[in-house]
């Protein structure tokens, strides 16, 4: 199977702005370019709930990259994809962690770009275009008020 990547640096700008909502369209658009129907309500609904649904697609992924380790790594990529998301319910301070839900995603476009290379499929790294630029700039200054006022309320 052929895998969407970027750049980890590009991915995990969007990611960290976007408070994760980039992580939903990176997970479509692979989820979309493998089944060969992109405009599938399925895959809509599967990107968004991505943690749930991701372990087959990861351990297919781990399978062509790292035949040893598929099960282990798969389900310890679907884990951290859970505990990101989830550690907002544990309470202010560890909740801070939902903003790092790029280190997950980061794992998984690693995971895909090995396993391309595995397949002979060699990917162009896309720059960072202007209006991705604008959403990485607003939403990292957003981003970091609310970490910083966060904090702030704790003390």
């Amino acid at each position: 199977m052929k895998y969407h990547v970027e750049g980890s640096l590009r991915l995990a700008l969007l990611s960290f702005s976007t408070l994760g909502l980039y992580n939903i369209f990176f997970i479509y658009k692979n989820l979309s370019v493998n089944s060969g129907k992109p405009h599938q309500l399925e895959w809509v609904i599967k990107s968004i709930l991505y943690p749930l649904f991701v372990f087959p697609f990861l351990r297919q992924a781990a399978k062509e990259a790292l035949p040893k380790f598929s099960n282990v790594y798969a389900a310890t990529l679907t884990f951290l994809c859970l505990f990101f998301i989830l550690s907002e319910m544990a309470g202010e301070t560890i909740g801070l962690l939902q903003f790092f839900t790029c280190v997950p995603i980061l794992l998984i476009n690693r995971l895909f770009r090995n396993a391309n290379n595995t397949n002979q499929y060699f990917s162009r790294v896309m720059m960072i275009s202007k209006k991705e630029l604008t959403v990485i700039v607003l939403g990292g200054v957003s981003v970091a008020f609310y970490v910083i006022y966060t904090l702030y309320q704790t003390i």
